[in-house]
């Protein structure tokens, strides 16, 4: 196993470097929804996009004549859910953004394989300048509570999230500077600066657009009604999702679509223990396990009841400094603790088999299959003694330093780092929360007030546009863990964003790796693959680079397999 993940992964690092352009065009009316699938779609202006190293199967097609359950059961591993709202801070996880893809559809769908883009809520839409925009609206959707799919929804939907602070919604439609209705169905939205990356806000699975009558007649639940292909049917919050198929979706092939759903209920549980998620697979308790242990692949490898699924990640995995919080100020102690991390060994303690260390002589911090990643930037390997040194020339003075992490893997990697670092003269305590309060109370250091901890170990969301970035270095971005406000930084980005030329947009995107590897912001452990175990008869899911857009819409389970 650890070969064949070996062989996996210079695969998936080969071919991240391999980059293609796309054409530019202005408008589209091809109707393609099926992932992995684009069909006609319009991309940005000519872009880096890399050809991604995507170690999963394509979905295959539900059989013609056959037998399906009509209940599908997965069980997801650390990503608690504990809120479906989209626009609540607390979905910010990748469990609660695939439960989003099934309630919600978007006006434009992304496609991994080429960086563009294929229809969804729009059936058209253009730009002549990158800053206002317009989208031609699919006629005929209706929502969950069978309200009619027009351009109020989309209003009101922009509105909402704008309002709505510390949710990935309000990133994706923040740029929007105004928005109106030309008509019924068509919308144009005037952006606040020029962004050629605006189209991939409008794909993201926190861009689903919801109904403000369902919203008033339900506080509480409302939010859940969507245009999507499941409904809402039961949610009870860190425990289990459960959702209905929708008849009336407007893609699924009774209704002249192009989806088969065959299921007709999907529950997501969670289910904390490793190795109750592999009992409860072996059992038919569930049909899909997400996330087990390399010691529980074994078992599934040799038997022809299962099939394992790989699924690779863009995020790295690994430890943002908040520079804010003295005397993490010090960049000497940063270097200190860069320098007196074993990264194999948390990797191995915290991901075993499915955790592949940084490399020693590759610096950056980057998404594995984002765009623009700079290979150039030295390493910056395990070294205790250059640790020690640079310990002597920082201003530490013996103070407890507070690792916050989430999820049993970060938990157990952080100890490791603990340990690693009592071994150089450094105390440190781990702060072992959740994701949704690492995500809630622990983001955007220096803009909240909230957070304590001087350290947070963490995935940065690195998707599979360079678009992602805003949030991660901006001075207000939603995971701007590190309080990084660089001036350079902060006017490349507003470049970088107006500019079309693929060339100086990759200069761009290496200079801000460059001052953020100069700076010691933040350090990469890990980059993670997940192993996805399938009972016999299984499939329809599509696991892609970015586990936040994991779907699974189409998934079955053929009975006669």
């Amino acid at each position: 196993m650890k070969k064949a993940i070996a062989v996996v992964l210079s695969l998936v690092m080969c071919l991240a470097l391999i980059t293609a352009c796309n054409d530019t065009t202005t408008n589209t009316d091809g109707n393609t929804n099926s992932p992995g699938s684009p069909g006609t779609s319009q991309s940005a202006p000519p872009t880096v996009v890399p050809t991604i190293g995507n170690t999963t199967e394509s979905p295959v097609p539900p059989p013609v004549e056959a037998r399906f359950a009509e209940h599908v059961i997965i069980s997801t591993d650390n990503n608690v859910i504990t809120s479906i709202d989209v626009m609540s801070p607390a979905s910010n996880v990748p469990g609660s953004n695939q439960v989003l893809t099934m309630l919600h559809d978007r006006l434009l769908n992304y496609d991994f394989s080429t960086g563009g883009y294929y229809l969804g809520l729009a059936v058209e839409w253009g730009t002549s300048d990158f800053q206002t925009f317009t989208f031609k609206l699919r006629e005929g959707v209706k929502f969950h509570n069978g309200e009619p799919f027009t351009a109020a929804d989309v209003l009101f939907t922009c509105e909402l999230a704008k309002n709505s602070p510390g949710s990935m919604a309000s990133s994706q439609w923040g740029p929007v500077e105004s928005i109106r209705a030309i008509d019924p169905m068509t919308v144009e939205m005037v952006l606040n600066a020029v962004n050629v990356d605006f189209p991939y806000n409008m794909a993201m699975p926190m861009a689903g657009i919801v109904n403000e009558k369902a919203i008033a007649a339900d506080p509480e639940n409302g939010s859940t009604v969507g245009t999507g292909a499941y409904k809402y049917y039961e949610f009870v919050s860190g425990d289990h999702v459960t959702l209905e198929r929708n008849d009336d979706w407007w893609n699924r092939v009774e209704n002249g679509g192009e989806r088969d759903i065959p299921t007709k209920f999907i529950t997501i549980r969670y289910i904390a223990e490793i190795a109750a998620r592999a009992i409860a697979i072996q059992n038919g308790e569930t049909h899909l396990a997400l996330g087990l242990g390399a010691e529980d692949m074994v078992i599934f490898q040799s038997n022809p009841g299962f099939r394992i699924v790989l699924q690779t990640s863009a995020d790295p995995q690994g430890l943002s400094f908040n520079t804010a919080h003295p005397p993490l100020d010090d960049i000497n102690l940063r270097n200190a603790i860069i320098h007196g991390i074993n990264k194999e060994e948390a990797t191995i303690v915290g991901w075993g088999d499915w955790g592949i260390p940084q490399p020693e002589d590759e610096g950056t911090t980057w998404g594995l299959s984002t765009p623009f990643r700079n290979t150039s930037l030295p390493g910056l390997p395990y070294d205790p003694e250059l640790a020690k040194q640079y310990l002597a020339q920082s201003s530490y003075n013996g103070e407890v330093l507070e690792i916050a992490a989430a999820q049993s893997t970060a938990i157990l990697a952080a100890e490791v780092i603990q340990r690693n670092m009592a071994d150089i003269g450094i105390n440190i305590s781990v702060n072992a929360t959740d994701l949704p309060t690492l995500n809630a109370m622990y983001n955007t250091w220096g803009t909240t007030g909230i957070n304590t901890s001087h350290m947070i170990l963490i995935g940065w969301q690195f998707s599979a546009n360079p678009v992602c970035i805003r949030n991660i270095f901006s001075p207000l971005g939603l995971n701007n863990r590190s309080a990084f406000n660089n001036e350079e930084v902060n006017e490349i980005l507003a470049q970088a964003y107006v500019t079309t030329d693929a060339a100086a947009r990759e200069a761009m995107f290496h200079r801000i790796q460059e001052i953020a590897y100069e700076n010691r912001i933040m350090t990469n452990i890990m980059f993670r693959i997940a192993g996805q175990v399938c009972a016999k008869g299984v499939d329809g899911m599509y696991f892609p680079p970015d586990t936040a857009w994991s779907d699974f819409r189409g998934i079955y389970l053929d009975l006669d397999a």
